[in-house]
This record gives C-alpha cells, sequence and structure tokens, in this order.
C-alpha cells in the first residue's frame, strides 16, 4: 500500500466519459501500448534500444507500480462502453502515464489525468 491507511477507490471519474480505473491484474491489456515505439521512452523517459516490449516486461513494470504507487488504467467512454486506452501511477514522485494510439494523444487526456493525479496527491499526503 503506497500510502498508508488510505484505501485506493476502486473508479475516480475525471468527466462523465474519462475515468480512471483500479489496476486487476490485467497486465495483458497495456501490452498494444508499451509496443508503440512513442509510448515507452515518453511515459518512463528512458531512451532503451528495445524497439518492442514483451508481455513479461509488461507484467513486471505492473507489478512494480502496483506495489510502489496507486495503478490505474486510464478509460475512455465509447459507445456507452469504458474502454482502456493508458495508465498512469498515482506515486508521489514522477507519476508515470502512458496513452496508447495516436486517437487519444494530444487532445488534452494527459492534462485531465494529471490534474486528477495532483489532487489525489493533495488528498492522501499527510
Amino acid at each position: 500500500m503506497p500510502f498508508p491507511n488510505v484505501e485506493q477507490p476502486e473508479i475516480i471519474m475525471l468527466s462523465d466519459t474519462v475515468r480512471l480505473r483500479k489496476y486487476d491484474g490485467n497486465y495483458e491489456i497495456g501490452l498494444p501500448w508499451y509496443q508503440d515505439p512513442e509510448v515507452f521512452p515518453n511515459s518512463e523517459g528512458i531512451l532503451d534500444d528495445r524497439k518492442v516490449l514483451d508481455l513479461k516486461y509488461v507484467q513486471e513494470m505492473y507489478e512494480w507500480l502496483d506495489e510502489n504507487g496507486e495503478l490505474y488504467f486510464i478509460e475512455v467512454r465509447e459507445n456507452d462502453v469504458f474502454i482502456s486506452i493508458g495508465d498512469i501511477t498515482i506515486k508521489p514522485e514522477n507519476p508515470p502515464i502512458a496513452i496508447g494510439g495516436d486517437r487519444y494523444r494530444g487532445k488534452g487526456m494527459g492534462t485531465l489525468v494529471m490534474k486528477a493525479v495532483i489532487e489525489r496527491l493533495k488528498n492522501v499526503r499527510i
């Protein structure tokens, strides 16, 4: 538990069409995002020679993030169903964010999510 005596919410609504959903162990959902050559270096700030990350890497990364922060999938509502399009880990330093697919990047999604991260951190800090 990254924030002692603080329960991680299952859902954090950011708008009518965007929400954060608590990580449920389904690391496979993130593989397509991290196979996008723009996502890994932009989300982690790490330049890496690997052009494609494998499922084991994503699994280990999600396990670490889940142990060291509040890991959420970023979801958008499309046709009355929420679909996962990225992830965010709420932690006091350097919260990593990944938004998969060009369709969702450059539209203010990251700004909306990071504002929620800041509010969450304000609420859990002692």
